[in-house]
């Protein structure tokens, strides 16, 4: 049986159980999002913000009853849920100004501009440059997703294991200072119909700096990818069989609503999720 092609489905941000409506303050003020619901589920809290350019984040708590939502010790290891942001030096600016810790400005390949910030609970949240949207939304920081990329330690085994696994094809390879590998991933439902075909939907596949760290990650800003219910426990199983460490499912499979994790070669974590589209 062969696994099906994970679709890219937006993500979660992750936050502690004591302090989530602290964080769901957080993001409205500095992110400039309105929270459309907080809900308590079988799964934990859970803070719906719409972003302005498409698409939704979901504020999670962590749960320490299941595998798949335990804090751990938040490595966050090398591979990235961007975000766009239409205004770069300006907001780049007010995270300096409200004492937000930023990396330096650095380029992409493509040209685009690009750092890191630390948010909530010190977690490390990719901004990307979408001067497209210049003067769009003037009170939202992240205005919508942006590209993922994921930091390998080689590419030439990363790519046909991408290729294989989660279904994406190789797009665009370019001999840079450090090379990348761009890859196009199929997008759900929900996440094709909320960007109205303006989402970055490439994944980028890059080389991990020299020297980092590399070991199995637990990052609070949390990439998912969809997968019809009624192969949400065959996928799971045919993971594992393929030698993939794969976390114990959370939620409610036979309702339709589930997910888990697994990890790539290089300890990256992917996060699948299963829930009914009507």
């Amino acid at each position: 049986m062969k696994l099906p092609v994970f679709e890219c489905d937006g993500g979660f941000i992750m936050v502690s159980w004591d302090k989530f409506d602290e964080g769901i303050e957080w993001y409205s003020k500095h992110m400039g999002w309105k929270c459309a619901d907080v809900i308590l589920s079988p799964l934990g809290k859970k803070a719906f913000f719409p972003l302005p350019d498409g698409g939704q984040v979901t504020l999670k708590s962590f749960e320490s009853k299941f595998d798949h939502f335990k804090q751990e010790d938040g490595f966050e290891g090398h591979i990235r849920l961007g975000f766009r942001l239409a205004d770069l030096e300006a907001n780049y600016a007010y995270f300096q100004k409200h004492d937000i810790e930023v990396s330096e400005i650095t380029e992409l390949p493509n040209g685009i501009r690009t750092f890191d910030f630390y948010g909530f609970e010190n977690t490390r949240i990719t901004a990307t440059e979408d001067s497209r949207k210049d003067g769009l939304y003037p009170d939202s920081r992240l205005i919508g997703f942006g590209y993922t990329r994921i930091g390998v330690t080689n590419l030439d085994n990363a790519i046909p294991w991408y290729e294989d696994i989660i279904g994406m094809k190789k797009k665009v390879d370019q001999e840079l200072p450090y090379g990348y590998s761009r890859m196009d991933v199929k997008l759900s439902k929900y996440g094709a119909e909320a960007v109205k075909k303006e989402y970055i939907d490439d994944v980028w596949l890059e080389p991990i700096p020299q020297g980092s760290k590399v070991e199995k990650s637990n990052p609070s800003v949390r990439t998912y990818f969809y997968v019809k219910p009624e192969l949400f426990r065959s996928t799971h199983q045919l993971l594992a069989e393929k030698g993939i460490e794969t976390s114990k499912t959370a939620g409610e499979p036979e309702k339709g609503f589930a997910g888990f994790h697994f990890f790539d070669p290089d300890g990256n974590r992917l996060n699948v999720w299963s829930y009914p589209i009507f």
